[in-house]
């Protein structure tokens, strides 16, 4: 993706800080809309997150869905990432 000129920003999720949901009822949806109640280092992901316009999570396959990664994916209702099921997607094994 770099090659063809896409800016490209790498984050591994085993080297952050990212608690696990614990707000309940969508604070992040219904309380406080687009915030988040947990101060973590998910904190500094959002406003990229937002402004991106592709995400892709890379995780072994060796072993069940890292903790991690789990707690990442959990915490993305936050930005209300928009999943298109009608654009065209790649899978890899």
């Amino acid at each position: 993706m770099m090659d063809a000129g896409a800016e490209v920003e790498l984050f591994y999720t085993r080297r952050l800080k990212v608690k696990p949901c614990t707000c309940g009822e969508m604070y992040c949806w219904y309380k406080k809309a687009g915030e988040c109640c947990i101060k973590d280092d998910m904190q500094l992901l959002y406003p990229q997150l937002r402004e991106t316009d592709i995400l892709i999570l890379a995780t072994p396959v060796y072993i069940p869905l890292a903790g991690e990664m789990q707690n990442f994916i959990n915490r993305l209702c936050v930005v209300k990432i928009e999943v298109r099921w009608d654009a065209p997607m790649t899978y890899s094994c």
